[in-house]
């Protein structure tokens, strides 16, 4: 259950560094136009990044389902 809860964790950090990253992509971009078309590719890249935390947490929770016979709440503390 530690494993399973560690990718839960992970997956939340993975959410702050998205926001993080795009607010600093973002803020390039105003600055600089020319970055305009790079930090279209970044934010596509992050995006995509994120997505693969949250695919890869719900394949966690399907598998403790099937383990299990339920889902349960991977935040709390044993």
């Amino acid at each position: 259950m530690k494993l399973r809860r560690a990718a839960v964790i992970r997956e939340a950090q993975v959410d702050r560094d998205e926001a993080a990253l795009v607010k600093r992509v973002l803020d390039q971009m105003q600055i600089d136009a020319s970055f305009a078309l790079v930090g279209t590719y970044l934010l596509w890249i992050v995006h995509n990044y994120e997505r693969v935390a949250d695919r890869a947490t719900t394949v966690a929770e399907r598998a403790i389902y099937v383990a299990a016979g339920h889902t349960p709440n991977l935040n709390l503390a044993d």
